[in-house]
């Protein structure tokens, strides 16, 4: 209770960002929609080669026709995937051993150090201010800092909390006719 925090509130949306279409005028959603089937339709034309390969290895397996002349790139395409395999097994085996050598290294161990805590007295050295106006600042609720030209702190403007303010609703109002 008695810590520092912002005092702003959090601001929530009356609504969610994709129910925003709802609110958009009838030319805005019919240009959303016929974008997404224009970009739709270019990315099936860009991939139209993967359809029509797919299309002539059905007709090798089930029909008889001919092997298709892409079918020994594909095949090469898998033996760099196989290395791929190769050097993630690697890396995998490698990482987990070291884990393991660590664990049983400092097995029972407690390496880390919490940091020291700093007292009243420590940052009133620090800054050249009595503990107790330290102290002061610590407890209040709104601070704010005067520095030098430097970036020295020259003091603190202790500031109260102001009194709570009627709840205000920050969401625009909506017009029932849109």
């Amino acid at each position: 209770m008695d810590e520092s925090r912002s005092r702003i509130p959090v601001i929530y949306p009356t609504d969610l960002i994709i129910e925003a279409p709802r609110h958009l005028s009838r030319w805005l959603r019919i240009r959303d929609w016929l974008l997404t089937l224009g970009l739709w339709a270019i990315y099936l034309w860009l991939i139209s080669e993967v359809f029509v390969f797919g299309w002539r290895v059905f007709n090798w397996l089930f029909h008889g026709a001919a092997e298709p002349q892409q079918l020994a790139r594909v095949f090469a395409l898998f033996d760099t995937l196989g290395s791929y395999v190769g050097v993630i097994a690697i890396n995998a085996t490698t990482l987990l051993a070291w884990a393991l050598y660590n664990q049983y290294r400092f097995r029972g161990r407690e390496r880390r150090k919490f940091a020291p805590h700093v007292s009243s007295e420590d940052l009133a050295q620090m800054y050249g201010f009595p503990a107790a106006v330290i102290e002061q600042w610590q407890g209040a609720p709104i601070l704010i800092a005067n520095l030098t030209q430097e970036g020295r702190l020259m003091g603190m403007d202790v500031r109260a909390r102001p009194a709570p303010a009627e709840a205000i609703s920050t969401a625009p109002e909506r017009d029932a006719t849109s």
